[in-house]
């Protein structure tokens, strides 16, 4: 057989056996194992807030997007809650109480994992959360501190304050390894290819083995590391407390290049097509050649950087400390768009769907996302009616984004046409809404509607015919007359016989 064919084959066989996201879904911080940070859903180009709810996160968890649904952690006036949201309009569709301020989740397999300050590692059923199960992995109050989880393999990996980390059984929470590190673990976890990175307080990025915790190597770049590792191309990037951005081997730990920034890298770099973006606290947005280390551009906001950037095709979106999300050119650093938010930002957004979601450090949660028309009505109503009486209509209105709508009304009788709103709607929660009219004449008349939203776009119309033929009171009154009419005409032609 041809070698071509029979590596043709090759390839189609082990790529059926690889894991897949599907295309929007956003499971975990970074958005898969390897903290790329990179979508190929499309993100908004405008600042159109969809819709925005204040849920306390307390800048303590960034959102998993998962079969269109957000899980978040809460900080609540007493007590502490994770949730789940409808991802179209961020009404809660479950909510459950833990021990602890909650941290970013993962979600595998229609369960959510995420751990809390108390030390508690939680998986919860992510259709209701129902509790599977529970494990205590240590308390830890370090505001640095967060114990996000990493899924890989049906693996969840996760590290403590303390220096260790953990390989459970995603699906029975069972302990498959434990490695220890003589120093505090702040950054999240990346896996690939049978291989997890982290980085330590005690200056170190380890490589150890997915499988059974052994380690593999370890480099020394004599600052803290806060940020989580992202893996591309055989290559480990990452920030570091001195303001330095690394490229290690994934293989062998060498250093490829280094870039200096002006303060520290705490920001978990993402990267896509060759181009690595990274945050750093001299209030710059940093895009690098992932080759090289080369600077491509800078972008300067007013305040730190440290939110971890989320990456399209064509953009980048990254919150500041100076208040503002913002939406950069991939290519160029030129801002598209920016959005003032309560308080300053320092998670990190989750695209999913075509739009951006983040938290700001006060708990509001946002969705940004292009404006769409609104979608056809539906007109519910007789077809056949009586000239003179009233005929209600309920008409059903539908938005895919959250709009306030109104009505434009055609009676087809040239009179009484209308706008009918604002009516203030959930995005793809229909709404109906009751109409009366009556027609004077008789005839058959067009009945036309269309819905705009406020920011001026339209829907189709939507048109029925509706016919008003003669009452049949008027009908049994011209019987009436004529059968009378006979009467008479009878009587007098037997008055004239006479």
């Amino acid at each position: 057989m041809n070698m071509k064919i029979i590596n043709f084959f090759i390839i189609i066989m082990i790529t059926a056996t690889l894991p897949t996201l599907a295309v929007a879904d956003w499971p975990m911080l970074g958005h898969d194992p390897q903290h790329t940070g990179y979508s190929n859903s499309e993100g908004p180009d405008t600042n159109n807030e969809l819709w925005s709810i204040y849920i306390g996160t307390d800048d303590s968890s960034s959102p998993a997007v998962y079969n269109s649904k957000i899980y978040i952690g809460s900080v609540g006036m007493f007590d502490y809650y994770f949730y789940c949201l409808d991802a179209d309009n961020g009404k809660v569709i479950w909510e459950y109480t833990c021990q602890g301020r909650p941290y970013s989740p993962a979600v595998n397999n229609d369960k959510v994992y995420f751990g809390t300050v108390f030390g508690f590692l939680y998986c919860l059923d992510a259709n209701d959360g129902e509790e599977i199960w529970v494990n205590y992995i240590g308390e830890n109050y370090d505001s640095w501190w967060r114990n996000h989880p990493t899924i890989y393999d049906n693996k969840l990996y996760i590290c403590s304050q303390y220096g260790d980390v953990h390989c459970y059984d995603a699906d029975t929470g069972e302990d498959i390894w434990i490695y220890s590190i003589d120093g505090s673990i702040y950054s999240c976890p990346a896996v690939h290819d049978g291989k997890l990175y982290v980085g330590s307080y005690d200056d170190n990025m380890y490589c150890l083995d997915a499988y059974n915790g052994d380690k593999i190597w370890n480099y020394n770049t004599e600052s803290w590391i806060v940020s989580s590792p992202a893996i591309w191309d055989g290559k480990v990037y990452f920030g570091v407390k001195d303001g330095n951005v690394y490229c290690l081997d994934t293989d062998s730990g060498e250093k490829n290049w280094n870039f200096t920034t002006q303060n520290n890298v705490v920001s978990s770099p993402a990267i896509n097509d060759g181009k690595l973006y990274v945050g750093s606290y001299d209030d710059n947005m940093y895009c690098l050649d992932a080759y090289n280390g080369d600077k491509i551009w800078n972008y300067t906001t007013g305040g730190y950087v440290s939110s971890s950037p989320a990456l399209t095709d064509n953009n980048v979106y990254f919150g500041s400390f100076d208040n503002n999300m913002y939406c950069l050119n991939a290519d160029s650093g030129e801002k598209i768009w920016s959005y003032s938010t309560f308080s300053a930002i320092d998670l990190s957004p989750a695209i999913y769907d075509d739009k951006v979601y983040i938290g700001d450090n006060v708990g509001y949660l946002y969705c940004f996302g292009d404006n769409q028309a609104p979608k056809t009505p539906i007109i519910d109503g007789p077809r056949v009616g009586k000239i003179r009486e009233r005929c209600q209509y309920n008409i059903t209105i539908e938005d895919p984004t959250y709009d306030f709508l109104y009505i434009w009304i055609d009676w087809g009788d040239k009179a009484d046409n209308e706008w009918l709103g604002p009516y203030e709607v959930l995005a793809n929660e229909p709404s109906k809404i009751s109409v009366n009219h009556t027609w004077t004449k008789q005839g058959s008349y067009t009945l036309k509607v269309k819905v705009v939203d406020n920011k001026g776009l339209e829907s189709e119309w939507e048109i029925i015919e509706v016919s008003m033929p003669k009452n049949r009171a008027t009908n049994k009154s011209l019987l009436h007359f004529l059968d009378n009419f006979l009467i008479i005409y009878q009587l007098i032609k037997r008055f004239l016989k006479l």
